[in-house]
This record gives C-alpha cells, sequence and structure tokens, in this order.
C-alpha cells in the first residue's frame, strides 16, 4: 500500500532535500567557494519512512547553478515517489564564518522555510524550519556521491535518506 502523505506531513522532507542538494561539496570545509564545481544535473533516489513502518521509494533530479566564485548555489529540485511529487527552488550562501544560510520554497503547497547549516571534515549538521515543522539532516560526501539523512519533528515522516550522483 503506498504511504499517502498530507501535504503539510511532507513540508520538512521538502525542505531539508532542497537544503541536502545545496550541501552537495565533496570539499565542503570552512574555506572560500565550496559550491565549485557543483554546477550541472544531479540524480539519485531514496526511501521516505512512516512511523507506522511503512515506506515508499522516491527519486529526485536536479539542476544546480553556482555563482559568486563558488560561494553561492541555486537550484531546482524534482522528487517524486508513487503517492507524491514536489518541485523545489532554493538558494544559499556561505557566509564568513562558514555558516550556511538560505531559503527554499515548494511550489505545490506554496511552503517556504530557512536553511541554517555547519560543516566540520566531511559532514553536514543541518536545520531546516518552515511554518510548524522542524528537520534535523546529516549529509556525508565522499567524491560524486552524497547520501542525505534526514529526521522530521512532529510529522508522520519518520525518516528520510537519499543517494544523490553527478548525471
Amino acid at each position: 500500500m503506498p504511504l499517502r502523505f498530507q501535504k503539510p506531513d511532507a513540508r520538512p522532507i521538502i525542505g531539508a532535500l532542497i537544503a541536502a542538494a545545496f550541501l552537495f561539496s565533496p570539499s565542503f570545509a570552512a574555506q572560500a567557494g565550496p559550491f565549485v564545481g557543483l554546477g550541472g544535473a544531479w540524480s539519485g533516489t531514496g526511501v521516505i519512512s512512516s512511523n507506522d513502518g511503512r515506506s515508499e521509494r522516491m527519486r529526485c533530479q536536479g539542476r544546480y547553478s553556482v555563482a559568486d566564485g563558488g560561494s553561492s548555489l541555486s537550484l531546482r529540485l524534482n522528487c517524486a515517489s508513487d503517492s507524491y511529487h514536489f518541485d523545489a527552488n532554493s538558494g544559499v550562501v556561505v557566509g564568513s564564518g562558514g555558516e550556511i544560510t538560505g531559503t527554499w520554497s515548494e511550489s505545490g503547497t506554496n511552503a517556504t522555510g530557512a536553511v541554517n547549516a555547519r560543516a566540520t571534515q566531511g559532514r553536514i549538521a543541518a536545520k531546516i524550519a518552515g511554518p510548524g515543522f522542524t528537520a534535523d539532516m546529516r549529509i556525508e560526501t565522499a567524491g560524486n556521491h552524497q547520501r542525505v539523512q534526514i529526521r522530521p519533528s512532529g510529522a508522520q515522516i519518520k525518516s528520510v535518506s537519499v543517494d544523490m550522483r553527478r548525471v
């Protein structure tokens, strides 16, 4: 039986996936231009798991645009499962202290939110927030592969895991 997510419950997932897509740098250290070399197309698959034990596979495709010497990134991301589809856009920048901040939006639910993250030694810890929800995210990168794990708070979704590769 496919998972049927209510759109408000899926918002933490949308925000977290968008944020994850922005943090795809294999050499993501607190340095200038961490997004250099990320421009272009990416795709991958993942699993959404609900609190009642059900899970559903999803597919994602993204297009990344890098600017300002690699210190800013914009994204268009499309993800779909058997029971859900979203089309998201976002932009993030790296501050002088290495903090990553930005915003995201999803056109189907008219949802918006903020991204705040820190990176240390190839691992990224982020907090995704929007009206009425938050989600924690952990990201590990190795070369052209990245695994993103998301744990929303207060939603029917228990976790999301996505593996992305450069196309």
